[in-house]
């Protein structure tokens, strides 16, 4: 490793409390947006009718279930390739980068199938045989399922900024397919400017478009802004890579799955007793997700920049000192703002 590449890598000589208020701040916005457009559909939608907003609600559990594994990728990718970037091991950026990739294309294939496989016969069962709600939430989470492989490019790209210490690009990639769902969903929804109205599939239309504007927006600032990590396109993929992104995602793919099962049976409950309860119950875990998005995974988020800023002093380079105040700001940040699976994990639909 040289000189060079440490004085030009903030994530192995900046205090971690910085990185961590240098990061986290994009973030919070970022996760505000994405929260206030979920929280917009929803209202879209509700002006079609009550069965549509609770097709919706009972779509949520396996967007969530799909969010874990871009989740899971996004978690271990961050942690994997932010201590090689630290260490300086840019044959490791390159296989990890790349391994990401495919795992968020198997990701999109396993979601493939289990809407192939048992999409229907799950709609069938959660809104206890009632046609209507069948007729707006099948197309909707079809649409989103299949179109899913957007999400898993948008969960790696802006992984990838994110561990070279550069979140502020990361604002821009949800802020694009933000807007642009926003922008999207009257309009196919409802049928504007000559184009037919599409009820719930155009509101699940404009999700899956925006999470390709995302997916591409990310794509091309990590071309044109974050040289660090080369994205590399390849279908033999380092097994040693993809098994430390694993390693450290699956705890949280599993964490949000609770979230997501959770979910399944608070539904099926609700529906025995009214499919209204099962839209309000929808739209409140959405509204606490508004609520409670800025202190989402502020303590975790400095686990990578400790630990590697710790690897590089193993290696008796001159870097500043991990003080004890770094340390006591990051578990300030996680006892405050635990990550907890209860029902604001149900708030993690990402575009």
């Amino acid at each position: 490793m040289t000189e060079e590449s440490n004085a030009g890598n903030p994530m192995g000589t900046e205090r971690v409390s910085g990185l961590v208020l240098r990061t986290g701040v994009p973030l919070m916005i970022s996760l505000l947006i994405n929260s206030l457009y979920n929280f917009v559909d929803s209202v879209f939608v509700s002006r079609i009718s009550e069965e549509a907003l609770t097709a919706l609600s009972l779509a949520a559990p396996v967007q969530i279930l799909m969010s874990a594994m871009g989740l899971g990728i996004a978690v271990g990718l961050n942690s994997v390739i932010s201590k090689a970037l630290g260490e300086g091991d840019q044959e490791k950026v390159k296989k990890t980068a790349s391994a990401a990739l495919v795992l968020a294309f198997l990701a999109w294939v396993l979601v493939s199938f289990l809407e192939v496989t048992v999409m229907r016969p799950y709609f069938r069962w959660q809104s206890g045989g009632n046609e209507t709600i069948m007729d707006y939430g099948i197309p909707y989470l079809r649409i989103c399922m299949l179109g899913s492989l957007g999400m898993m490019g948008q969960w790696v790209f802006d992984r990838f900024v994110m561990a070279s210490g550069k979140s502020s690009l990361f604002l821009f990639t949800l802020s694009a397919a933000s807007i642009t769902n926003l922008v999207l969903d009257p309009i196919l929804i409802f049928g504007y400017f000559g184009i037919p109205a599409m009820g719930t599939a155009g509101a699940a239309l404009a999700t899956v478009i925006g999470q390709w504007v995302g997916c591409f927006a990310g794509y091309g600032i990590n071309c044109r802004w974050n040289r660090e990590i080369p994205i590399h396109f390849t279908a033999k993929a380092d097994k040693g890579c993809m098994a430390a992104i694993l390693k450290v995602g699956i705890p949280s793919t599993l964490v949000q799955a609770v979230s997501s099962v959770l979910a399944i049976y608070v539904n099926s409950v609700l529906m025995v007793i009214t499919p209204t309860a099962v839209a309000v119950y929808g739209a409140c875990v959405k509204i606490q997700g508004l609520v409670t998005v800025g202190g989402k995974r502020h303590g975790k988020r400095a686990d990578p920049y400790r630990s590697l800023q710790l690897r590089r002093k193993k290696a008796k380079e001159n870097l500043p000192e991990l003080q004890m105040g770094d340390a006591l700001f990051c578990d300030i940040l996680q006892y405050i703002f635990p990550d907890n699976g209860g029902f604001s994990g149900m708030g993690a639909v990402i575009v």
